[in-house]
């Protein structure tokens, strides 16, 4: 679910993202233009801008449920994806993944 309290929002796309230079080109699972992802413009943000999703809760997280998801971070202005679980009796969020794109080169290249 795309949250309302962030600066920019997430889009779902089927086949190459419009911006050229930018990926992916088709998504994970079909790897044609049949299936879909969320992507973001990150051209159109700015420094330490947030663009947010959510999940719905998974119970018991530490205890053998997972979560499993493949990411693209290809084109010149990648930023950071990270995945955070929040504690919904204090509403305190903790990092628990991360991946930055490369700055020398500007992204980890056109591959999930």
């Amino acid at each position: 679910m795309q949250l309302k309290d962030d600066q920019f929002d997430w889009r779902k796309r089927s086949g190459p993202t419009p911006t050229f230079g930018t990926g992916p080109s088709t998504d994970h699972t079909f790897g044609t233009a049949l299936g879909s992802y969320m992507y973001i413009e990150a051209s159109l943000a700015r420094m330490g801008q947030a663009a947010r999703l959510q999940s719905p809760t998974i119970e018991d997280f530490n205890r053998g449920n997972c979560m499993r998801l493949w990411y693209n971070m290809y084109g010149s202005n990648i930023g950071q994806l990270d995945i955070l679980l929040m504690d919904f009796t204090s509403k305190q969020t903790t990092t628990h993944w991360s991946a930055e794109g490369k700055l020398s080169v500007g992204s980890l290249g056109n591959i999930w």
